[in-house]
């Protein structure tokens, strides 16, 4: 008994001295004192203004806190303000401090407003504010219930690309955090882009453990949805509607190893003229980051554009190197059904096969491309030299090609208007070459267009500044020989063509295949 009232009389000492402490703090707490030893820190390391308009509150329940009002922080060495919130509040746990372990109850934002800007020379407004200044004590953990965010707005700018975006209207609530945890995570927003124009709402919902000092982490039960509209496509002003959905039951990341079960995401895009069902799954992710294997990578589409319907799907397994970032699929294969009532040939299957291996590191990609397109073959090997601008070289060897098969009524030479009632052509659009990169060559056995029939057809093709060059091009038209240089050129929407004809006036045919009309059949205008 004696024990009990020792242990009693104790934690009737430590209550009384919490009491007394917590009512000395209360009483001597000076929040303009708070207010301008807070601007004074953040000034003299970040070279910021920090202002606190509102209340600098204390409270002792459920733990000791600090609650602030009207908050606002500026740029660097500016007065601008970068970022500001209607109300913080943070609240921790007295006891764990004295063993250098930090347990933050909770962590709640209001109103949070931030504007986030990479500029020109590619550094960002936000550079010194993620800048470490010294490494943290080993002895020092730290330990938070959970954040809760509400009706934040984050915004980005590119100064270098005119990208921008916004999240607006972000509710955010976690489970723990620390160096070491597991809990719930829920996040929902409304966000716009610019590039292409769209707007929509975003929600996520899942789980999460990790160990920051093993390097795990893990994801379970994540469902992820965006949904919204998607304008500008193609430069038209309707806009189409848009679903993405992201399914993982089970991913994690342990160590220097990766695991799960299926990945699946699906996309939907509807509008008036087309209508896009996409849907993307991994399968058998395994092995170290280094080298990690997926099992199966299938793609499955189900598209219609108009009148047009395209079906069908690929299929690879996938070796990945997350620490080089590096991808490649060694063997894809797949089959796709087009069906257009306008074509002659009504439907066309397209099977095809190849590997795929891309480095994101370096901005690089190559490939192969095996395919039959009705009764042509079509083989194919293709560089990406840089994704962003986008530049290519490729080498393409196709044995016939009949494009009569797959022209539309609207586009062939017997609709053209009689010659005495002919109007005036539309300008050739080729805005589209003003940002190609590209150069190669085109291989055709056999070649009919507009009944035009042609053999050994072969162009060494280089598009570069808006400017796309067929020099030189050749083929054989029925005993005659094509030869020259083909130039389009888009900065001023013109087109120019230097031919040497050999046989032409021994060879009636080829006098016919020249005739305008067929001739502008053959080069694709």
């Amino acid at each position: 008994m004696k024990l009990f009232k020792y242990l009693a009389i104790a934690l009737g000492g430590v209550l009384v001295l919490l009491v007394a402490l917590g009512a000395y703090v209360a009483l001597t707490f000076d929040a303009e004192r708070v207010k301008g030893e807070l601007a004074r820190v953040v000034q003299e390391k970040k070279q910021r203004t920090l202002r606190i308009d509102g209340a600098a509150d204390l409270s002792f329940w459920p733990g000791i806190g600090m609650k602030l009002e009207q908050v606002s922080l500026s740029e660097r060495a500016s007065d601008q303000v970068f970022a500001s919130l209607d109300a913080a509040r943070v609240s921790l746990q007295l006891l764990p401090l004295l063993r250098k372990y930090i347990v933050i109850d909770a962590v709640e934002l209001t109103g949070a407003r931030a504007t986030v800007v990479r500029r020109k020379d590619g550094s960002t407004n936000i550079d010194d504010l993620l800048a470490r200044e010294e490494e943290p004590s080993p002895a020092l953990r730290f330990d938070i219930g959970g954040v809760k965010l509400e009706r934040a707005h984050l915004a980005y700018r590119d100064e270098q690309t005119g990208q921008s975006a916004a999240l607006s209207d972000l509710d955010v609530n976690t489970g723990r955090l620390g160096n070491a945890a597991a809990g719930r995570l829920s996040v929902s927003a409304r966000f716009t882009l610019a590039q292409p124009d769209s707007a929509g709402d975003l929600e996520l919902a899942g789980s999460y453990r990790y160990d920051l000092a093993r390097g795990d982490f893990a994801v379970s039960d994540l469902d992820a949805r965006l949904s919204g509209g998607l304008a500008g496509i193609k430069g038209e002003r309707q806009t189409d509607a848009f679903e993405l959905k992201l399914d993982a039951p089970r991913l994690a990341l342990a160590g220097d190893k990766a695991g799960g079960e299926a990945v699946r995401l699906a996309a939907k895009f509807s509008g008036a003229q087309r209508v896009v069902d996409a849907r993307l799954e991994l399968s058998g992710v395994a092995g170290p980051l280094d080298a990690m294997n997926i099992e199966k990578l299938a793609f499955d589409v189900d598209a219609r554009f108009g009148d047009r319907t395209i079906k069908g799907g690929l299929s690879s397994p996938v070796t990945a190197n997350l620490q080089a970032r590096t991808v490649e699929l060694p063997k894809y294969g797949g089959e796709f059904h087009i069906v257009d009532p306008n074509m002659p040939a009504k439907s066309v299957k397209l099977p095809l096969s190849g590997s795929l291996r891309g480095d994101l590191a370096r901005g690089t990609a190559a490939g192969s491309l095996a395919a039959r397109f009705d009764e042509s073959q079509i083989q194919a090997k293709f560089d990406v030299i840089r994704f962003d601008p986008l530049a290519f070289a490729f080498d393409v060897d196709i044995d016939k090609l009949n494009a009569d098969r797959y022209r539309t009524a609207r586009s062939t030479p017997s609709a053209a208007p009689a010659r005495g009632n002919a109007k005036a052509e539309e300008p050739i659009d080729l805005s589209a070459l003003r940002k190609l990169d590209a150069r190669g060559t085109l291989r055709i056995g056999q070649l009919q267009v507009a009944d035009v029939k042609a053999s050994n057809v072969r162009m060494e093709i280089r598009s570069e500044g808006g400017r796309l060059e067929a020099a030189p091009h050749s083929a054989n038209l029925y005993n005659g020989k094509l030869s020259g240089v083909l130039a389009l050129n888009a900065n001023n929407d013109s087109l120019a063509l230097k031919q040497t004809l050999s046989n032409v006036s021994s060879n009636p045919l080829m006098k016919d295949a020249l005739d305008k009309e067929k001739l502008k059949g053959l080069l694709g205008r």
